[in-house]
């Protein structure tokens, strides 16, 4: 009985698992987002490709699920890009209404700061075809 438990031992003991592990680092995109703790501007990377001006927007409204917590977007997810236009390194976005429950001018400010660090200069915010910003 002893010798049947010991040749037990040693087989299961001489049995190995060996697990292959692997990951694939995701790419990361500098934004601009408030801390919720101070109110601030601050850098943040976001998992989120920021590919042109439409994305950029779309970041701030209806992707704001891809800021890091503890960091949030001064758009309104309900807001629509109605269309956008860039001219020389200039970005136009034409919205709705829904424009009007954000605080323009922080939402205008991430807009600028990440759209300056993917090489545009200024951004415009349009309501009826008329320039809020």
């Amino acid at each position: 009985m002893k010798a049947l438990v010991l040749m037990l031992v040693l087989f299961l003991s001489s049995c190995s698992n060996t697990i292959n592990v692997s990951y694939e680092k995701s790419l990361e995109y500098k934004a601009y987002a408030f801390s919720e703790k101070t109110n601030n501007l601050a850098e943040v990377y976001v998992e989120y490709a920021l590919n042109d001006a439409e994305s950029i927007f779309y970041l701030y409204t209806i992707y704001q699920n891809y800021l890091p917590i503890g960091y949030y977007s001064a758009g309104n997810s309900n807001i629509s890009l109605l269309e956008t236009k860039i001219v020389g390194k200039d970005i136009y976005y034409y919205v709705d209404n829904y424009i009007l429950l954000s605080d323009i001018t922080k939402f205008h400010t991430l807009l600028i700061k990440t759209a300056q660090i993917y090489d545009y200069k200024n951004v415009y915010l349009f309501l009826n075809d008329k320039v809020l910003i």
